[in-house]
């Protein structure tokens, strides 16, 4: 993907965000039933379920959606059957991970469906994960920040501190020199702890933007000489 198309996207994404925040304050029926309901639906009983997974394409990714927790226990057979039915505003937190260039998270949904046999609409809440699925753009937005970033685009010692506190991103900035700054031996060596490697991609995709908010100011400033 190139900046202007990401540019192009993350407008559509603040586009949207600006509609939700309007939606929120003036009452979207959709989002924002009348306050009982809504009471009703935040007490609701949240099920462990076997994992689900499912996947929809937003903003030109694939992303695999993984529910881990429903207050209906059918839910699977309706993701299942209508997965191209879910509606955008229920995969909010999705969208606004996205749009501050996460690659994955935890998310919860609030959505009104009829299931099949019923006459009436049931409140359906899921939890669970979601990730990009990863594609040739997304490496090559990655490694090409890795090759060619300035020096104040690099990750620093006070950024590891920043996203993991000071004893413990010291110790994983100092594997990170000993690494030789190898993105492949850094994700080898944070393994299986998904949430200390989300704050790494976190903090990659961070200096990923801003070596593309540079080229996107250098290129435009050279086609306006």
């Amino acid at each position: 993907m190139d900046s202007s198309s990401n540019s192009s996207i993350s407008g559509v994404l603040s586009v949207y965000l600006q509609d939700c925040m309007f939606s929120r304050c003036f009452g979207n029926s959709f989002l924002y039933p009348e306050l009982s309901n809504f009471l009703k639906y935040k007490i609701m009983e949240i099920k462990q379920i076997k994992p689900t997974n499912v996947v929809k394409r937003l903003y030109g990714h694939e992303v695999e959606i993984t529910i881990t927790g429903t207050s209906h226990p059918e839910i699977h057979l309706w993701l299942y059957d209508k997965t191209d039915d879910i509606d955008i505003l229920q995969l909010d937190d999705i969208v606004k991970g996205m749009y501050v260039n996460r690659c994955n998270g935890q998310f919860s949904s609030t959505t009104r469906i009829i299931l099949d046999g019923d006459t009436e609409e049931s409140v359906i809440i899921c939890k669970g994960n979601w990730r990009i699925i990863p594609d040739y753009d997304l490496f090559r937005r990655i490694y090409s920040w890795w090759y060619n970033h300035d020096f104040d685009e690099a990750l620093s010692r006070n950024d590891f501190t920043q996203y993991y506190g000071i004893w413990k991103g010291n110790h994983y900035f100092d594997k990170w020199k000993s690494f030789e700054r190898s993105i492949s031996k850094m994700v080898g060596y944070i393994g299986n702890n998904m949430e200390e490697g989300r704050a790494f991609l976190d903090m990659v995709m961070q200096k990923v933007r801003q070596y593309e908010n540079r080229n996107t100011i250098n290129h435009t400033s050279k086609k306006a000489q």
